[in-house]
C-alpha cells in the first residue's frame, strides 16, 4: 500500500503516519540488544529502553492505527482513493489491529509481569554462581 502511494505521489501524509509505527521498532530492537548483551532488567539503561518502548508503542503503533482507521471512516478522503485501494487498506489495518495488541500483551508479560529473579534462577544463575551440574565427569 505504501509503495502504491509513493509511485502514485498521493496520500503521502497518510503514508508518513503509517511509517511512524516503525519508530517503535527502534526501541524493540534496542530492547533485544540489551538482552543479547546481558544487560540486567534491573539496570537503569534497560528500564529506560522499556519505558521508551512502551511509550512509543502506544503513541506510534496504536496512535497511528487510530488515526488511519479514523481517516478511513470519515468521508473526507473517499474521492481520493478507489474502492479496491480502500478495501486493501482495510485488510492491512485489520491485520495490524490484530497483531499490535498481541505484541503489546507479550511485551507486558515479558517486561512487566515476569519475576526477573526467577528468570535468572531458571537460566542457571543464582547469587553469581552457576547452578548447572557437571555431566561430563565420568564415574568409575
Amino acid at each position: 500500500m505504501m509503495m502504491w502511494n509513493v509511485i502514485d505521489c498521493r496520500l503521502m501524509g497518510w503514508t508518513c503516519i503509517a511509517l511512524s509505527a516503525e519508530i517503535n521498532s527502534f526501541f524493540l530492537h534496542s530492547r533485544k540488544l540489551c538482552q543479547l548483551h546481558k544487560i540486567t532488567s534491573l539496570s537503569a539503561t534497560y528500564r529506560l529502553v522499556i519505558l521508551f518502548n512502551f511509550a512509543s508503542f502506544v503513541i506510534f503503533r496504536f496512535g497511528s492505527s487510530v488515526v488511519i482507521v479514523w481517516g478511513m471512516i470519515t468521508p473526507y478522503d473517499y474521492n481520493q482513493v478507489s474502492v479496491s485501494y480502500w478495501l486493501g487498506l482495510l485488510a492491512c489495518e485489520w491485520v495490524m489491529n490484530g497483531i499490535n495488541p498481541i505484541l503489546f500483551i507479550r511485551l507486558i508479560r515479558s517486561d512487566l509481569l515476569t519475576d526477573h529473579s526467577k528468570k535468572k534462577a531458571a537460566n542457571g544463575v543464582s547469587n553469581g554462581h552457576s547452578t548447572s551440574n557437571n555431566s561430563n565427569v565420568k564415574s568409575h
